[in-house]
């Protein structure tokens, strides 16, 4: 994966960041926990988050091992750690999530809208139509405003992330099917030319996207 990511940026005249994590997520790992349907759209087979250090942005995508929308009530949710990160999901019924820190949630819907939840700073804010890209198995948000992420004492490249699916028809820690990775977090890719989210989409690293409605 890491070298056909290298290849077509090559294409493009850009080189790979050297701060790569994409996250490889074993299939059909729903956890032990989960009460919800099994949905091949709730199973992560990969997944990462893209910093662009130039113009301040950041994006992500996930890949799941079937079409996003299929499972009703289905939605996405990066949770990121800014340097408040705790294992929020321990605390709850039933424990699950040891090693997965966060402080502010990014979610993603099939129906094309997101919100951000700053949990540490009490701030929720819903981002425009279309911010939500969806081909096939893949769903994405790019270019979205580092601002909406900011600080809480780590440096924008030291942020990490996680990624859970989670169905709104079933209650508490029960509706996480996934954790993308497993018992941790992952860092950001960190890119380093403006043109690179650009050439990423021209690349085809985020799919052919359509944008939806909500």
């Amino acid at each position: 994966m890491i070298r056909s990511r290298a290849l077509a940026l090559a294409a493009l005249g850009l080189t790979l960041p050297a701060f790569a994590a994409t996250v490889v997520d074993t299939p059909n790992d729903f956890l032990p926990t989960y009460a919800g349907p099994l949905g091949a759209d709730l199973d992560v087979l990969t997944t990462e988050a893209f910093l662009d250090n130039v113009n301040n942005t950041l994006s992500v995508t996930t890949t799941l091992g079937g079409s996003v929308g299929t499972t009703p009530g289905a939605f996405y949710v990066f949770g990121f750690n800014r340097g408040e990160g705790t294992e929020r999901f321990v605390t709850g019924t039933p424990s699950i999530g040891a090693g997965v820190s966060f402080d502010l949630v990014l979610l993603l819907r099939p129906d094309g809208s997101a919100q951000v939840n700053d949990i540490v700073g009490g701030v929720n804010t819903p981002l425009p139509a279309n911010s939500v890209l969806i081909s096939g198995n893949t769903i994405s948000s790019i270019a979205l405003p580092l601002s909406l992420f900011p600080t809480r004492g780590f440096a924008a490249t030291d942020y990490t992330f996680n990624l859970w699916p989670r169905v709104s028809t079933v209650v508490g820690n029960t509706a996480v099917s996934d954790f993308a990775p497993d018992a941790s977090n992952a860092g950001l890719t960190v890119v380093p030319a403006p043109s690179v989210a650009g050439g990423l989409l021209a690349a085809g690293l985020f799919g052919t996207a359509r944008r939806r409605n909500g």
